[in-house]
């Protein structure tokens, strides 16, 4: 796409000459878009699955035949089908045939509690399932709780021959398959089959289901309302993004190792569709949340990873990953979360040791806007911007009480208009009207709940998101403090949380030092200095933290983010610890316990 062809915005400038787009119809489903890509790149390959290297043309047959066998199976257009055989062909190739006949997906992540599983299926209706079978050994117990009928089980060998099998990698995941399931049957009183043992859909075809508008998807997450929902996207909706990032990826075709799920937006529409969209290759590998696969990139030296940025700083600092490896690599995408200064330039100093020079693009986005909605084009070195939006897309930032835009350097809401805005939230109708704002034009903006501003550039600042408390009358945004402190070389991560004491709340930040601090008294000392120096000098009054602790490490939730809600607790046990008239300090330099 020529620069003259794209809607002439601000952020036009910063394009560059020339935009490669892939020519998406997005009035058609995520079907009938696969099926054009399909016949498009025919010989090129979609997926690698270890050995096996499938092509755009066999993809189309699979997911055909894939489609007959649901029908087969029961599956009817309106139905919901629940998965969660995330890097696996399954996933892939259910993806798109699912949406074929007209049925609805909801990805299920593989550390989901047993409860939300059960509560999941019985708020969506899931009458049929799809899981790998570890997957289904972990939700076994509350299956029973909810009206599934049918469980098909994929296992990862399915798609894995024979001389692949004794591969390093590859055994780690042939345990995973094991089951009696006669055993399963009888206790659960269930249908549960094994996806090799349905039979050749001799005769069954699936006339493609046509409207791009309705609910394709569902996602199991959400943060603009500032709690979990379920996510509701529309086929033209995901097509809208592939269309819109697509030229994140670029237009020779790449090899890409995503390690974000495909049971969220980013892996999924971005990680998967998107990258199928555009003609390149999708790297299969199923991986253990949070843990990085250094087998599985051994094996496949990709070209571009996508990741969250703790991962991608654990990925460098992992020496089981060859250094070949690394020199093979082209693009990082960083995303899920904003990376932090201290984060980036730990990444760049790696490979710049190295004498590799890869692309390092932060992109940004949530589900409600089917994942990315803004990146930061490498060639801009301000290190606090975010960056701007895509093509596309508009973005401004809000007063939040009264919806006017605020001024240049002045923070308030970001607040998003894309083509590829959500449906809604399934599971409320009040965070669905309270996200989405029609405007006087009628424009339709996702509020994100996150805060910001953008100055004259148009370059776009991160302040945080909606955790934010009170303190003596005044808002405190726990992120603003973190970024400043990230800042600072020899931080591995850190959070600020609220703890009250007596009638008052102070502010207490959780650092974890990087390794060769932790048992050096002195150099921890000079670190805390410099923590407080930054604080001083960049923060407000109201926003200085009263108290630091360095911690050898700090529990990770979801989306490899600090569980905040487990900081507070342990700072609450202490302040309740330090009531006790017996109770003794601990030293700063030797908290292990988190």
């Amino acid at each position: 796409m020529k620069r003259d062809e794209i809607l002439e915005t601000k952020w036009t400038r910063y394009y560059g000459e020339e935009v490669f787009t892939p020519q998406i119809d997005t009035s058609k489903t995520l079907y009938g878009a696969f099926r054009d890509a399909a016949q498009k790149y025919s010989g090129r390959i979609a997926y690698e699955y270890f050995g096996n290297k499938i092509t755009y043309e066999r993809m189309l047959t699979f997911v055909d035949d894939c489609a007959s066998r649901l029908k087969l199976q029961g599956v009817s257009c309106g139905d919901t089908v629940l998965m969660s055989c995330s890097g696996t062909p399954y996933q892939a190739i259910l993806f798109y045939a699912v949406n074929k006949i007209g049925a609805k997906s909801v990805y299920i992540p593989a550390d989901m509690s047993r409860s939300e599983f059960a509560k999941s299926a019985n708020e969506l209706g899931v009458k049929i399932t799809l899981l790998s079978v570890d997957a289904f050994m972990r939700y076994r117990e509350v299956i029973s709780k909810t009206d599934i009928g049918k469980i098909i089980l994929g296992k990862y060998g399915d798609y894995i021959s024979f001389t692949e099998r004794f591969r390093s990698c590859v055994m780690k995941l042939i345990p995973l398959d094991r089951i009696n399931i006669e055993a399963q049957r009888n206790e659960l009183k269930k249908d549960i089959i094994f996806w090799s043992d349905i039979p050749e859909p001799e005769g069954v075809s699936v006339e493609p289901f046509e409207d791009a508008e309705e609910v394709s998807v569902y996602f199991l997450c959400g943060s603009a309302a500032g709690s979990a929902n379920v996510v509701s996207m529309s086929s033209r909706a995901m097509n809208e993004e592939a269309g819109i990032s697509g030229f994140l990826y670029g237009r020779d075709p790449v090899r890409i190792y995503s390690f974000i799920s495909q049971s969220f937006s980013l892996g999924l529409s971005f990680g998967l569709h998107t990258a199928l969209m555009c003609g390149h290759t999708v790297l299969l590998y199923h991986q253990t949340p949070g843990v990085i696969p250094h087998s599985a990139l051994n094996y496949y030296s990709p070209d571009v990873l996508l990741g969250y940025p703790r991962m991608i700083t654990s990925l460098v600092e992992n020496r089981k990953v060859n250094l070949s490896v690394f020199r093979g690599i082209k693009k990082i995408f960083s995303g899920g979360t904003v990376m932090l200064g201290g984060d980036y330039h730990k990444i760049v100093d790696y490979f710049r040791r190295r004498s590799m020079d890869p692309e390092i693009i932060r992109i940004y986005g949530f589900t409600e806007t089917a994942s990315v909605c803004m990146y930061k084009p490498t060639f801009i070195k301000n290190e606090r911007t975010v960056g701007i939006p895509l093509p596309g897309v508009r973005i401004k930032v809000l007063n939040p009480e009264n919806l006017a835009e605020q001024p240049y350097d002045v923070s308030g809401m970001i607040a998003i208009n894309t083509p590829a805005a959500m449906t809604g939230y399934e599971d409320s109708q009040a965070n669905t009207e309270l996200v989405m704002r029609r405007m006087r034009d009628d424009s339709l903006w996702i509020m994100s709940g996150d805060l910001g501003f953008v100055d004259e550039q148009g370059l776009f600042y991160y302040n945080g998101s909606r955790r934010i408390f009170d303190k003596g009358g005044m808002p405190v945004y726990p992120q603003l403090i973190e970024n400043e402190i990230m800042m600072v070389r020899g931080v591995e991560n850190c959070c600020a949380v609220p703890v009250v004491r007596g009638n008052d709340t102070i502010i207490k930040v959780a650092i974890q030092p990087e390794q060769e601090f932790l048992f050096d008294n002195d150099r921890l000392n000079a670190l805390k200095d410099e923590v407080e120096d930054i604080c001083r000098l960049e923060l407000t009054e109201s926003m200085l933290p009263d108290e630091y602790e360095f911690m050898a490490y700090l529990p990770i939730g979801s989306f490899g983010k600090v569980d905040y809600e487990k900081v507070l607790e342990i700072f609450k046990e202490e302040e309740n610890e330090q009531k006790d008239p017996d109770y003794i300090g601990d030293d700063i330099s030797s908290r292990d316990d988190v």
